[in-house]
């Protein structure tokens, strides 16, 4: 399925308009189940299904990746089985900015030394500078990268920023490389759902040019996440644990 497609517009000027076309970005549903039961639908930009449908599960604390016992996708489903006996389970629905917070209560804190310096983070920043990416045709996307050092393991996007978090959660599972010497680096702000989804994951860094909300970053103090913000160009906000970043 394509992620972007053609629509025709008008494009308005102060003295003018024009009949032209433009490239949208492609928002369909992908029906997740578990069992042969709909666990869950998540309003996304088609591809990388696997790793979506993976962090989905794993970041809604719905099953653990080892007790998966088979796979299968289809266009605009993806089915798990698992030996595991669930009951009533009510299907969860992600639009572009929710998130569900149960057994969050139950996860420790981070503990972890990672620690990285000011010219990792500006390689970071640069690392997809030349991508092609489906904002540079739309305008529309938020993307998710993981790092280890300066090193980048993941990139993707989608219309929803959780969803291409979520899309490198499942990668990571799908790789086998959870871990807390990792950091992720963000295009929109750090909502409390992305710190959520950070714990779940013991991710324990996130750097974004976006800025963290009151709630994340309580959150973050609370499991012990660093975040930088307002990334822009050689300056950015340190709001949480600043002993991580060396300066």
């Amino acid at each position: 399925m394509e992620k972007t497609f053609k629509v025709q517009i008008k494009k308005v000027f102060p003295d003018h308009f024009e009949d032209t076309e433009d490239m949208v970005v492609n928002e369909s549903p992908l029906f997740i189940f578990l069992n042969n039961t709909k666990v869950g639908t998540v309003f996304r930009m088609p591809g990388e299904d696997t790793a979506l449908s993976y962090g989905f599960l794993f970041s809604n604390f719905l099953i653990k990746p080892s007790e998966i016992k088979t796979f299968n996708l289809k266009e605009n489903e993806t089915y798990f089985t698992t030996d595991r006996i669930f009951k009533n389970i009510e299907p969860i629905v992600i639009y572009s900015s929710c998130f569900d917070e149960k057994g969050s209560n139950a996860i420790n804190p981070i503990e972890s030394s990672l620690t990285i310096g000011r010219e990792e983070v500006d390689k970071a920043k640069e690392a997809f500078k030349d991508v092609n990416t489906v904002f540079s045709e739309t305008g529309s996307t938020h993307y998710a990268a993981l790092f280890e050092g300066s090193h980048l393991l993941y990139f993707y996007e989608d219309v929803g920023r959780h969803n291409a978090v979520m899309k490198v959660i499942g990668k990571m599972i799908l790789d086998s490389k959870i871990g807390d010497d990792k950091f992720l680096l963000l295009s929109g702000r750090v909502s409390s759902e992305i710190v959520r989804i950070a714990v779940i994951s013991r991710i324990p860094m996130i750097i974004s040019k976006g800025a963290p909300t009151s709630l994340s970053i309580a959150l973050a103090k609370e499991y012990k996440i660093s975040i930088i913000g307002f990334l822009r160009g050689e300056r950015f906000n340190i709001y949480t644990f600043p002993e991580r970043i060396k300066l």
